[in-house]
């Protein structure tokens, strides 16, 4: 299971505090570094002939982003698009490829917002990592769970966007399932 989050506020119109530095090793940590483990673990998934899987925890920010929070966003947004291609371009070997998305989850995640506050904000640890067991128990490989807004404007956008991706995929692939 791939796991990692950073988490800060930003202020890109504040030029003199803006830290574009730690703004990169937020997108490094939460996006590049699975990237990276994908693919030292790739050649050995695939000469492996038993079922195995890739998991990784994204963020319901990845469809909604949070204006505050634009590495954090940008960083699970380009993780949901990573999964949705190795998961297609994957489609036919033994390794599954799932994708957790949390809304908020009561972690230490946002101790930048004081360890009271932060540690508040969210759904309860166990009551994330029992909806986790049940998708995964289910057999899902898109784990949504909570939403940003109205439950079913949101998973409508989920639904669709992993359709049209679908059937672009079918497009770029010239027809083939």
């Amino acid at each position: 299971m791939f796991n990692a989050g950073v988490q800060n506020p930003y202020d890109l119109t504040d030029l003199d505090k803006f830290d574009l530095t730690a703004f990169h090793e937020e997108v490094k940590i939460n996006f590049s570094s699975f990237v990276s483990l994908t693919h030292a673990l790739l050649p050995y998934l695939q000469k492996n002939p038993n079922p195995t899987s890739l998991i990784f925890t994204g963020s319901n920010l990845a469809i909604v982003p949070a204006a505050t929070l634009p590495a954090y966003s940008a960083s699970k947004a380009a993780l949901n698009v990573f999964t949705l291609c190795l998961r297609e371009q994957l489609r036919h070997s033994n390794t599954k490829v799932v994708e957790i998305s949390p809304p908020p989850v009561q972690t230490e995640l946002h101790d930048y917002m004081g360890e009271d506050a932060g540690r508040q904000l969210g759904i309860p640890l166990d009551a994330f990592t029992q909806q986790v067991y049940q998708g995964l128990a289910e057999g899902k490989d898109q784990i949504v769970i909570g939403s940003i807004g109205p439950v079913d404007t949101f998973n409508g956008i989920v639904d669709n966007r992993r359709t049209a991706f679908e059937n672009l995929s079918k497009m770029m692939c010239g027809g083939k399932p």
